[in-house]
């Protein structure tokens, strides 16, 4: 029905896979836009990956946030418009936090 669910140790997701080629049973390389990732203080309603704030890089306009996750080998990458820095300034390196985006945000980059 040119959809994909694709399932990994960080969750599962349906994604496009119209003209992908994609069968039952491929393993895939997927990607996710550092702005296309949500950043929560507590489990989000739908979904969410639990990590640890490692890194956060205040740029004026818009932060940083590197987030260790259970599976995945390097820090998860986020960014973040600064319209609220209350809630930036909340943010300590090393406290829990969670981790959300779309399934549209899903793109499938290649089979292995």
């Amino acid at each position: 029905n040119g959809h994909a669910t694709l399932q990994s140790g960080l969750g599962e997701w349906q994604v496009s896979a119209k003209n992908s080629g994609l069968a039952e049973g491929d393993k895939v390389t997927v990607a996710v836009r550092p702005e296309k990732i949500s950043l929560h203080r507590s489990a989000p309603e739908k979904g969410g990956v639990q990590g640890a704030l490692e890194m956060t890089s205040y740029l004026g306009e818009r932060s940083h946030f590197h987030v260790r996750v259970p599976g995945s080998e390097t820090p998860i990458s986020v960014s973040s418009q600064n319209a609220d820095l209350s809630e930036i300034r909340a943010m300590q390196e090393g406290m829990p936090v969670w981790l959300s985006w779309r399934d549209e945000s899903v793109i499938v980059l290649d089979k292995k």
